[in-house]
């Protein structure tokens, strides 16, 4: 399934954001979400994509689009789209996807803030930001993902289980029980299939499993990474989106979970 996604001016989305900012009251003195506050941009997408916000207004999304605090995106079975928010961190949703743009606090001169997102159903890659790693919290009906410095693709299926693949970085799950478990291997995989189950022991993820993620390789992964670097005026830090998305090779037997 290739999907192609139109390059944009990333100097214009920079713009974008930057006005969304001051629109939005996202300033050194917001300790806590506003909602209505400009928190994100799209900056590629393909199909039907609809963002729905506190009040439950509808809107169709579009290239360049601003995302909201509160606001729940859907895609529809013909729509992708990838996102860049306030604090570095990009996101692609897949079809016949429900993504909570929970709470997104970013404050620029301290590098810190808070990054609380949930996925109901469907399919995401998630690339970390500029934020310290306990700032970000990912989660599903059956999970909560922490991220530290990370790559990973989520889905969650009908049925609400949530499998993780790490790509990049490592991840710590946790369910409802508090029960915990980490991955630190690359192209290992981890599913929680009720909120009071553990997370299953990482194995290298199967091949089934990789198709399901496939066609997002087939987005440039390095979009959000190309944009960081020609407006480095976002942040002075390095952006945490390599330029392509690891390719996931044969797993050396390091003993490591």
């Amino acid at each position: 399934m290739a999907i192609d996604i139109p390059k944009m001016d990333w100097r214009r989305i920079l713009f974008i954001i930057a006005i969304g900012l001051l629109a939005g009251g996202q300033t050194a003195a917001a300790k806590r979400p506003v909602i209505g506050a400009v928190i994100g941009v799209v900056i590629g997408m393909q199909g039907t994509v609809i963002a729905r916000n506190s009040n439950g207004q509808e809107r169709f999304l579009a290239a360049e689009a601003r995302l909201y605090q509160g606001d729940q995106i859907e895609t529809r079975a013909d729509g992708f789209a990838e996102f860049l928010f306030v604090d570095e961190t990009a996101l692609k949703l897949g079809p016949n996807s429900v993504l909570e743009l929970d709470q997104v606090v970013f404050l620029p001169e301290t590098q810190n803030g808070k990054f609380l997102i949930s996925l109901n159903q469907g399919i995401m890659r998630f690339y970390s930001g500029s934020q310290p790693s306990e700032n970000y919290r990912v989660q599903t009906p059956t999970l909560t993902i922490s991220p530290e410095g990370t790559i990973f693709d989520v889905i969650v299926e009908g049925d609400k289980a949530s499998t993780i693949v790490l790509r990049s970085g490592a991840v710590v799950l946790s369910n409802g029980s508090g029960v915990r478990r980490g991955i630190k291997v690359i192209g290992r995989a981890s599913t929680a299939r009720r909120s009071n189950e553990a997370p299953s022991k990482p194995q290298r993820a199967s091949a089934d499993l990789f198709k399901q993620f496939k066609f997002l390789d087939k987005v440039p992964g390095q979009t959000a990474a190309n944009f960081l670097k020609a407006t480095p005026t976002l942040s002075q830090h390095p952006p945490a989106a390599p330029s392509k998305t690891p390719a996931l090779q044969p797993e050396k037997n390091t003993g490591k979970t």
